[in-house]
């Protein structure tokens, strides 16, 4: 499933927002409609949108008196209108159906931006009302954050502030002790594993025209056991079906047992389910899986593959969802991390023809069906459709780079990334050591390079931290000060990724991390993601067919390239941050030209710069067609992807199949938090997701014979928790608005890093490493 990771917000988002509005061209508007009559003013209407701009405009400088005529003339001109649509509303509008309520969503968010300069400038009173307010008037207005790619519930954010300023803000708060249920299943499977050919015929495998026809029903139902298509009826004959609807644990949607933790009742929640028959098999399979019934979860999602390979269900962010390419990505999760199975899986594979925009009309499917052989049984089939690939490297037929990094291909087709003539696997981290109670909101971030609260002439995250082995939040006489990049050498990092921009590279402190650690940097520019390099303002964007905004960001990297090209600690150039899911440019809507453009840079870049690649990273998969076109000059192909615990299934053949280029992930995580979880279990949770993810990562690496090859690593989204990302930077907040494919269920954003930062009251010096942290220590130090 796609998950955007605007979940990864860069930490100057807001202040450089704040600055756009400050140059706006609307400001003073609000003084100069002033001066009108009220009938003037509601026909020469200023859109609520540019009065939510505005309000931020005027917060961002602390204009009270500025503020309070923004929020006036939103009111008196959207009030009443925003007051329909609260009435038309009982829940929040689904995401494709929140254009209606814009006007409903804008004068929410100016109320609540009033009631927060309020808090911020200590009238505690009046901003308790304003919260108050507009939780009770615009229960459902929602304000939407754009580079999350999500709305945040306005009532919710109120009460948290309202709490805060009346004392009884707790923190976060986990569950105290997880109750799971497991299904009890009636009418047990006859086989563990299902052979199909014994219960039907494959037709046409490897075109679009597969279909699998079953010649044997009774024998098939018998085989998949109950709850399994096609065995549709047996679960109505399970007797705790009766009993748990009896005691009432059935009521509800079936969604909203997706993560639940009574298993038994989202089993039988979801074999009934109102669903096509491949989305409900991959959630009974999910289902099982979470039980540890791995024969029962291997069966539920091959059949879905075998019966229903061309499923198309939408995401979050209705985009669209291919639940088989998803199972056979879990059954090779489920496979590969449980060998005690002793089981293989062979020939199986969906490839979705136009599956790189976001119109599912004109998809082909492409299946291949596949089987899951016992050991021993797999060396005696053939490979018929020629799957087996070649594990041996063979010569070098291609090489990319003149200089100590460069890329090499070989004869199998796999690749490889050399640094100094050595293979270099990237262990890669998102290092921002944010202090707790800073926010790029308030233009409070600080460049952890030049930061020194100490004072002691050294950066404080890399070299002052400690460990707080026993989580009492002090330094302890056996906690020695270590620093940050001390603990991630010890857990086998060995790269680094951000941008030149906001972050500005500290020469010397880079140099000595390189000669004291070895690690190496990934350095990045926007070019136009948030309007960033571009010259263009946030509200009109970077439009990568403006020759004024290509000049402003071809000049931009030009300047990075010639300032850092010959620094010891770089590894690679890297090209925009999921430009092509849009946010203040137009790569959503103009691909073609962005990509075009990205590829220009790439050449200018290596007519500079011949030692060390280019990569570009994109938003999952989406617009790969129109990259494989466009950008030949770009070396790698990299992507921040979160789609599950299984890893990031298809991508590494897709990448590989529509460009032939090596790949890696430039970001992806999990958070330790989820709300029915205790801490230890969210931990292990996130700890096995990021397992699982590592896992088929090195699964595709070059000499891998089941994999693709063309993994070059992965960056792990983040070191250690940052508290500014929802809404309160003094509050390790557990709240969550946009949904993911995490344990919990959603993105807790102040939850990824591998370390924490206990109770904030030692930040940025204290540590707590988190169960993840020994989990890659041990997978990075093979």
């Amino acid at each position: 499933m796609r998950t955007i990771s605007q979940k990864t917000v860069k930490k100057s988002l807001w202040l450089i927002i704040f600055a756009f509005f400050i140059f706006s061209p609307v400001q003073g508007l609000a003084q100069e409609m002033d001066v009108m009559t009220a009938a003037t003013r509601k026909t020469n209407k200023i859109p609520s949108s540019e009065l939510v701009r505005m309000a931020w405009e005027a917060s961002s400088k602390s204009d009270i008196k500025e503020l309070n005529r923004v929020v006036t003339l939103c009111l008196e001109l959207y009030e009443d209108e925003a007051k329909r649509l609260q009435s038309e509303l009982n829940t929040f509008p689904k995401l494709k159906e929140a254009d209606q309520y814009q006007v409903l969503n804008d004068v929410g968010t100016c109320l609540f931006i009033q009631a927060e300069l309020l808090m911020n400038t200590g009238q505690t009173e009046l901003a308790i009302e304003a919260f108050e307010n507009v939780i009770e008037e615009y229960p459902l207005s929602q304000s939407w954050d754009p580079s999350r790619g999500s709305f945040w519930s306005i009532a919710e954010k109120s009460q948290v502030s309202i709490d805060r300023l009346e004392g009884r803000f707790k923190g976060a708060q986990f569950a105290q002790k997880t109750e799971r249920t497991f299904p009890r299943l009636h009418t047990i499977a006859e086989s563990k594993i299902v052979d199909y050919t014994k219960y039907g015929e494959f037709e046409n495998v490897g075109t679009e025209d597969y279909r699998y026809r079953i010649t044997d029903l009774e024998g098939l139902a018998a085989a998949v056991g109950e709850g399994i298509y096609p065995n549709t009826s047996s679960v109505y004959n399970n007797p705790r079906y009766k009993q748990l609807r009896e005691q009432g644990r059935l009521k509800g949607d079936h969604w909203d047992f997706v993560n639940s933790e009574d298993l038994e009742a989202a089993y039988f929640k979801w074999v009934t389910a109102h669903e096509p028959w491949g989305v409900r098999l991959f959630y009974i399979g999910l289902i099982f899986e979470k039980s540890q019934m791995y024969h029962a979860a291997l069966r539920a999602y091959h059949a879905l593959v075998v019966h229903f390979p061309k499923t198309v269900a939408s995401t979050y962010w209705q985009t669209p969802w291919y639940p088989s390419q998803a199972a056979i990505a879990k059954i090779r999760y489920i496979l590969l991390s449980h060998p005690e199975l002793e089981l293989y899986d062979k020939w199986m594979k969906v490839k979705v023809e136009n599956g790189f925009d976001n119109d599912p009309d004109n998809d082909k499917f492409i299946v291949y069906p596949g089987r899951i052989l016992k050991k021993g049984a797999v060396e005696k089939v053939k490979d018929v459709f020629g799957f087996e690939k070649k594990a041996e490297l063979g010569n070098v037929k291609r090489r990319l780079g003149n200089g100590d990094v460069r890329l090499e291909q070989y004869e199998n087709g796999h690749w490889k990334l050399l640094v100094n003539d050595e293979p270099y696997v990237i262990h890669g981290i998102t290092y921002d050591p944010t202090r707790v109670g800073e926010t790029p909101d308030k233009g409070t971030l600080e460049n952890w390079m030049e930061q020194d609260t100490n004072e002691n002439g050294l950066p404080d995250g890399p070299y002052d931290t400690w460990v707080d082995k026993n989580h009492n939040n002090r330094q302890d006489e056996n906690e020695p000060t270590v620093g940050d990049f001390h603990l991630m050498k010890e857990m086998g990092i060995n790269t680094l990724r951000f941008y030149h921009i906001p972050t500005t590279p500290d020469k010397e402190v880079l140099r000595a991390m390189h000669e004291k650690f070895g690690f190496r940097v990934i350095l990045g520019d926007f070019i136009g993601k948030y309007a960033i390099g571009s010259g263009a303002t946030w509200s009109e964007g970077t439009d990568y067919e403006n020759k004024d905004h290509r000049r402003e960001m071809m000049a931009t990297v030009k300047k990075m390239v010639m300032e850092y090209k010959d620094e010891p600690w770089l590894l690679m150039w890297l090209l925009g941050n999921e430009n092509n899911y849009g946010v203040a440019s137009n790569a959503d809507k103009k691909p073609k030209a962005y990509f075009q453009f990205a590829n220009e840079v790439a050449k200018m870049i290596k007519s500079i710069d011949p030692n060390h690649p280019v990569a570009l990273c994109n938003g999952d998969t989406l617009f790969l067609d129109i990259y494989a076109k466009h950008a030949p000059d770009i070396d790698i192909f990299a992507a921040n992807v979160y789609r599950g615990n299984y890893g990031f299934g298809s991508f590494w053949e897709q990448v590989f199949d529509a460009t032939g280029k090596a790949a890696f992930i430039t970001e992806y995580g999990c958070p330790s938090y989820a709300e029915f979880l205790t801490r230890e279990e969210a931990e292990q949770a996130q700890s096995d997701y990021l397992k699982g993810n590592w896992m088929d990562i090195e699964e595709n690496m070059a000499g891998s014979s089941r994999g693709i090859g063309n993994a070059l690593g992965g960056v792990v989204f983040e070191w250690v928790d940052e508290w500014w990302k929802n809404y309160d930077p003094y509050t390790h907040d557990t709240e969550s608005d946009a949904i993911g494919p995490f344990p919990g269920g959603y993105y807790y954003e102040e939850w990824f890093g591998l370390t924490g930062q206990g109770d904030g009251s030692k930040s940025p010096f204290l540590r707590q490493l988190k169960k993840s942290y020994f989990t890659y220590k041990e997978l990075w130090n093979k």
